[in-house]
């Protein structure tokens, strides 16, 4: 089922986003109920990304789309309002380390006598629907530990569980879709990092 569409002509992006062009996010609706959601690097087996760049092609396309299942993670068909923000560095995306080392950590704590996470976390949590930006990590950021998954570099869009919203991933999960700057510079959407993450 489809889970998002972007409009890139729509959105604005800076680089290395397209300008323009239809971008589709379907996934498989078994990883959903099953065993499968959790902490994972989802194949292709379970996702699809159909990127049109001439809108006029899309046009064509339109009704098959209408006519994808209505039993998901996304109960609701909903339209998508762009609001540019900038962000740091998410306190779980793994390159944090790379701007806040842990002496700046202790000197912190030391000063305030309040744990650098907890407020860290309170003003850039990152927990929110997005196209680039940060991600939220509900435990840690699995390319962490696996140097090949830092290949996937720049988050395209974070979707979280939201019941106003009519969006559940699991037990109030997130879907993450990560692609490489460069592909994603040229447009290339055949080599992509999907984690549906869940509290499990």
């Amino acid at each position: 089922f489809l889970v998002i569409q972007i409009n890139f002509a729509e959105v604005a992006l800076p680089i290395p986003f397209p300008t323009k062009g239809i971008f589709q996010l379907f996934i498989d609706p078994t990883i959903i109920n099953s065993k499968k959601i959790g902490f994972n690097h989802l194949t292709k087996n379970y996702y699809e990304i159909r990127y049109f760049q001439e809108q006029a092609f899309f046009q064509n396309e339109i009704f098959e789309i209408q006519s994808s299942p209505t039993t998901s993670a996304i109960q609701k068909e909903l339209g998508i309002r762009f609001l540019r923000r900038y962000e740091p560095v998410s306190f779980t995306d793994y390159r944090l380390q790379t701007f806040v080392n842990s002496n700046d950590i202790q000197l912190f704590e030391q000063q305030t006598d309040y744990p650098f996470e907890e407020i860290y976390t309170q003003h850039f949590l990152s927990a929110e629907n997005k196209i680039g930006g940060y991600p939220y990590f509900l435990n840690e950021d699995i390319r962490l530990k696996d140097l090949t998954l830092r290949f996937y570099d720049t988050l395209i869009c974070q979707i979280v569980s939201n019941e106003d919203d009519h969006i559940m991933f699991g037990n109030c999960g997130v879907l993450k879709l990560f692609i490489n700057k460069l592909d994603l510079s040229r447009k290339v959407f055949s080599d992509l990092l999907l984690i549906v993450e869940d509290y499990t």
